[in-house]
């Protein structure tokens, strides 16, 4: 029922910022690099299609992505979909193309947890797949490198030393300008809006993204070392909660989140360039959410150390939501969501 109602306010959603955009960017004979995008405009409309259908087809679709990867962790989905709900739903219902993006990425994210090679080249064709509705979205593919070479630590020291630097270029500002210059002269041509995108546009924004970064890493830290401590007791006492933990395919999951989360020091600069560039820390949220729940299901007391924990996590995830709906996105009227809306408005 959740994900029926998460569906209809996504899919049937009439009003909102970029609902007008996204309407006259329905055109099959729209040129542009989002070519993935443009040949699901295209088939769409080849069936008949009117923008809505198109819409609430691929919210719908967007929407059982995440759910693939969700059923696969935690068996209570609910409080998963109740937080989603919270932040970003509302913010993916606006920027569809972006959701798209972020559902493809958190389907492919148990491919990550296998030595296969297979599964990893199905992780990288899907990155290269979720580049062609949003070319954001091949700032992922890295992650597949980082997962199978991260023991070593030669590697760890080359990820290090390449935050460090990325931090010290972000700060001084002509340097900052010369990596601008060479994207732009490099990459510019092929899509106009790089080079509107690379041009410094913040003053001292960007610490707020920095900060959330920050804290996204500590809480994940956190997170990791509350499943060790808990996941270690539940083994001396024989007792496996679910499927996923006998197989150590949450143990795996929580490690690779704690190195996403590592990987997204990487985005530091873009967040001087521009604030949109947050939908990069967004996207990763669902990921923390779900480890945050993995954590749930083996929590066996209700400690002050485990009640902090809890309150800490949500407090952090209504606070996203504020800054994004308040500082962010102020343009975003939440009263669209349910007024204007096809199925349910009124």
């Amino acid at each position: 029922m959740f994900i029926l109602l998460l569906c209809i306010l996504m899919g049937a959603n009439t009003v909102n910022p970029d609902i007008y955009a996204y309407t006259i960017a329905y055109d099959p004979n729209r040129q542009g690099s989002d070519y993935g995008y443009m040949l699901l405009v295209k088939f769409f409309n080849l069936l008949g299609f009117e923008y809505a259908g198109f819409r609430m087809i691929t919210s719908i679709f967007g929407i059982l992505l995440i759910h693939q990867t969700v059923k696969k962790f935690i068996k209570n989905h609910s409080p998963f979909y109740l937080l989603y709900f919270i932040y970003p739903f509302f913010i993916d219902i606006v920027q569809v193309r972006n959701f798209l993006v972020m559902a493809i990425f958190i389907f492919s994210i148990p491919f990550l947890l296998s030595n296969k090679k297979i599964d990893m080249i199905k992780y990288i064709v899907l990155m290269l797949l979720a580049s062609t509705i949003q070319l954001t979205g091949l700032v992922y593919l890295p992650i597949v490198f980082l997962v199978r070479l991260r023991k070593s630590a030669f590697i760890r020291l080359i990820l290090v030393i390449t935050i460090i630097l990325l931090v010290i270029i972000s700060l001084y500002r002509p340097l900052l300008n010369g990596l601008s210059n060479i994207i732009i002269s490099n990459f510019g041509g092929f899509d106009d809006r790089i080079a509107d995108y690379s041009h410094i546009q913040t003053n001292f924004g960007f610490l707020l993204l920095w900060s959330l970064q920050i804290i996204n890493f500590l809480l994940i830290v956190w997170a990791n070392r509350i499943y060790k401590r808990n996941n270690d007791i539940c083994k001396s006492d024989g007792e496996l909660r679910n499927l996923a933990e006998t197989n150590g395919i949450n143990s795996k999951f929580m490690i690779l989140t704690l190195w996403i989360n590592i990987f997204a020091f990487v985005f530091l600069p873009f967040y001087v360039f521009q604030i949109t560039f947050s939908r990069f820390l967004r996207n990763i949220v669902p990921i923390n959410l779900l480890a945050f729940l993995v954590v749930e299901q083996i929590l066996k007391k209700r400690g002050k150390k485990n009640t902090l924990f809890r309150l800490s996590y949500l407090s952090y995830h209504i606070l996203l939501f504020w800054i994004d709906i308040n500082l962010l996105y102020p343009n975003i009227e939440m009263i669209n969501f349910f007024k204007d809306n096809w199925l349910i408005g009124w």
